[in-house]
């Protein structure tokens, strides 16, 4: 077998938390009261009798079940002289919902918002500077009042405590260092997915799709809950579950999972096969060391009930009794001497699909399956037209392995969309928005067979749910005419779908500008041009037409949810137009291409028309783009947007120009992290907004290259691929702004891999 270059993560991960040396541990028991009265604040009350709970915990968890809104918690302590002259932060871990803090009756911080205003942040770290001469050395009172607006509330998080001013600003600055943050990998078949845990070390879910859910509201199902091998070595048995890996990550450029056991000779390998069209997964696990006495052992939890390698007489197949179909090899050695035994075992676990015993038949049978499925991927995978360093290409070939496990491979309705993340990650849903980039790292990559696929999946959906929507506030905000693209995203069966709350649905309307520029560049790129013939009328009557009939009275696209998802009635962001008018002038360039000289003119004027009315309005008079028409000032809520840099990346604003280089500029000054490499997405925002969001480093990275700021666009793209080489090549949605961490959803597959992608091939 060739040599396999396996990217390797030692088994520890250094914790922030462990990091801070807290001066005081104000952990363990507070005092405790529901209700809400502002004289809670002060030190002199008699807080004698109120409940005793723990911090940090939820205060459901310890008594108080389904209670929501306001508590106080109050905690006296004592602080040592030597403290008393030095600079001192207050850390309260994190709060669930909102809170004011209080320090012997004053308020030194609050973070979020109480009712009515309503604004959670609820994993924001809670760091309040405390004044100096406000400490007693003797009977300090602290009291922070929360508000939980549902579910679980309270302290629930740590650290808890006092830490120097300089400890906790060397802590934040060691935290910007790549570093590793999560513990799953992801394995999928385009059919179903599996989940390692390198923090449990067995599997910890077997998805029967890739999807999480389909119209009728059915649920992808957690099919295993926990899985490992156990070896037996000279008569002691070892359970891997017990046992950290030394290695642990993925074949690179693959969807196979390696753990690795020095120690013991142990080598476990984890994967859903491409050499099935079934959600078949393969556990192997090889005892590459010489014992006297060696076995094998697998065993399962499953939704059915326990199954183990054990159960049956070995080799034997059960299709009828289980509603998980598995299958067990094993391969023994005896030697001279009189030592061996078993050296490898070969688990296979199907959900049962009608005309797939005899394919699951032949696929136990093979001796070579992991050679097999490893050279699938090395066939599958391109190479690079331009020079990379090795970080950046272990990050690139596991990068296309995620955009070919995010395509799903149902045949029917759910065949070809491309996921906006994997499992374990939550945003297994088809958003257009995240397809775009995933669809336009393929075609630039010169797949498009995939590409094509995940366009026809999207012309093929069940969509127009949304012509019409009246809503509380007695408008109509429908798309107002038959439509062919979704208004969000896309159930696992491709129907509509958009993410309805109690303010309604989101109605997007960015999605038909990037499908038609999507569409265009896979035309162009690929010569498919009957592919353009075939669904011409769908692309203008039910795509480009519906851009130019959402315009308003200022000539750019109405008020909707825009690229962040408000929900009704949303605003005037300018990404929505700026996609709008790329993509009129990529349906004129393809009416070109078919020679429509009619159709390339008439869209051609529309987009000219909508530019002229977007530098009008949308462009301030520091020469800057706005993020949305609504927001007046600097100050107001997403005036400064970094999506608007895809104005530059497509082409619409020259690089060049006055407005591209103040627009970065712009961005730079008003939404990147202090003492951080990368972004905001918009200003003034909630937590989700405040976090790094890599998909805006990798966008503001590009256009960075395009208006001649290269150096620093290269450290932006260090940054991201040192710390998803840590964090097993795969890339987050948000790196938490304090202290770099994994947040949000892992791994992102558009604007995450496709993201990435796109990035290299403009910059190198």
């Amino acid at each position: 077998m060739r040599k396999l270059f396996l990217l390797l993560f030692l088994a520890f991960t250094t914790s922030f938390t462990q990091n801070l040396k807290l001066q005081i541990n104000l952990a363990g028991e507070w005092l405790f009261k529901t209700g809400d009265d502002l004289k809670w604040a002060s030190p002199e009350i008699d807080d004698s009798k109120w409940t005793k709970l723990k911090v940090p915990a939820t205060f459901e968890s310890q008594g108080f079940e389904n209670y929501d809104g306001f508590v106080w918690y109050r905690l006296h302590f004592d602080v040592p002289s030597n403290l008393m002259t030095q600079e001192l932060i207050l850390l309260l871990g994190k709060i669930d919902d909102a809170d004011e803090t209080y320090l012997n009756g004053v308020k030194i911080g609050e973070t979020g918002k109480f009712p009515p205003e309503r604004k959670t942040e609820w994993t924001t770290l809670r760091a309040y500077e405390i004044p100096k001469g406000l400490l007693k050395t003797k009977n300090n009172v602290l009291a922070v009042r929360v508000c939980d607006f549902g579910f679980d509330g309270g302290i629930h998080k740590g650290p808890i405590g006092i830490i120097l001013k300089k400890d906790f600003k060397l802590v934040m600055k060691e935290n910007i260092k790549p570093h590793r943050s999560i513990n799953s990998l992801v394995s999928s078949n385009g059919f179903g997915a599996i989940i390692y845990s390198a923090e449990k070390h067995q599997l910890v879910a077997f998805y029967e799709h890739i999807y999480k859910i389909t119209s009728d509201k059915k649920t992808t199902q957690n099919l295993i809950y926990d899985a490992n091998f156990i070896v037996e070595l000279n008569g002691q048995k070892y359970d891997l579950s017990e046992i950290p890996e030394d290695e642990i990550g993925y074949i690179n450029g693959t969807g196979i999972i390696s753990a690795s056991y020095k120690k013991l000779g142990v080598q476990v390998f984890y994967f859903m096969t491409y050499q099935a069209n079934a959600p078949v997964m393969v556990a192997i696990c090889r005892v590459n060391k010489k014992y006297k006495q060696s076995k094998i052992y697998f065993r399962a939890n499953t939704l059915y009930g326990p199954i183990s390698s054990e159960d049956q007489i070995s080799n034997v197949i059960d299709f009828q009794q289980m509603k998980l179909k598995r299958a067990i090899r094993t391969k023994s050695v005896k030697r001279s001497d009189g030592s061996g035994g078993e050296i490898e075992k070969r688990v296979f676990i199907s959900t049962p699909i009608d005309g797939q015993n005899e394919e699951f038949r032949k696929l136990m049978e093979n001796e070579n399956i992991l050679n097999d499925e490893i050279k699938f991927w090395e066939k599958f995978k391109r190479e690079h037209p331009f020079k990379l360093t090795k970080k950046e290409k272990e990050l690139f070939n596991q990068s296309i392995a995620i955009l070919k496990m995010a395509q799903c491979r149902e045949i029917g309705n759910p065949y070809g969309q491309i996921l906006a993340s994997l499992p374990p990650g939550e945003w297994t849903y088809t958003w257009v928005r995240d397809g775009f980039y995933a669809i336009n790292a393929l075609i630039e990559l010169g797949y498009f067979n995939e590409a094509k696929s995940a366009l026809e999946f999207m012309l093929k959906a069940k969509t127009g749910f949304y012509k019409k929507f009246i809503h509380k506030d007695g408008k109509d905000y429908g798309v107002k005419r038959d439509y062919k693209i979704t208004v969000c995203k896309y159930y696992g069966d491709g129907v509509e779908e958009s993410d309805h709350n109690e303010d309604g649905p989101n109605i997007e309307l960015d999605g038909f500008g990037l499908f038609l520029q999507a569409f265009a560049n896979y035309v162009e790129k690929s010569g498919d041009v009957d592919f353009a013939v075939t669904y011409w009328d769908t692309l203008t009557t039910k795509i480009a037409d519906v851009i130019i009939a959402s315009r308003d009275e200022l000539g750019v696209i109405r008020a909707e949810s825009g690229p962040w998802e408000r929900h009704l009635p949303g605003k005037h962001y300018a990404y929505t137009t700026i996609a709008g008018i790329k993509g009129l002038k990529s349906i004129a360039k393809l009416a070109g291409i078919l020679k429509d000289k009619t159709a390339e003119k008439f869209y051609n004027s529309f987009a000219d028309s909508m530019l002229s009315a977007f530098l009008k309005h949308f462009v301030d008079e520091n020469y800057v783009i706005k993020g949305t028409l609504e927001a007046r000032s600097e100050t107001d809520h997403e005036y400064f947007d970094a999506s608007v840099v895809e104005a530059i990346n497509f082409g619409i604003i020259p690089p060049n120009d006055k407005i591209a280089i103040n627009t970065i500029e712009a961005i730079k000054k008003n939404l990147k992290i202090k003492n951080r490499f990368g972004f905001f997405r918009v200003n003034n925002g909630d937590w989700y907004d405040r976090q790094e969001w890599v998909f805006i480093d990798l966008r503001v990275t590009v256009a960075m290259n395009k208006v001649g700021l290269k150096k620093e666009a290269q450290k932006i793209l260090k940054w991201i691929t040192e710390q998803s080489n840590l964090n097993f090549n795969l890339i987050a949605e948000l790196y938490d702004e304090l202290n770099s961490d994994y947040q949000g959803q892992y791994p992102m597959v558009g604007f995450g891999a496709g993201a990435y992608i796109l990035a290299l091939i403009e910059i190198k």
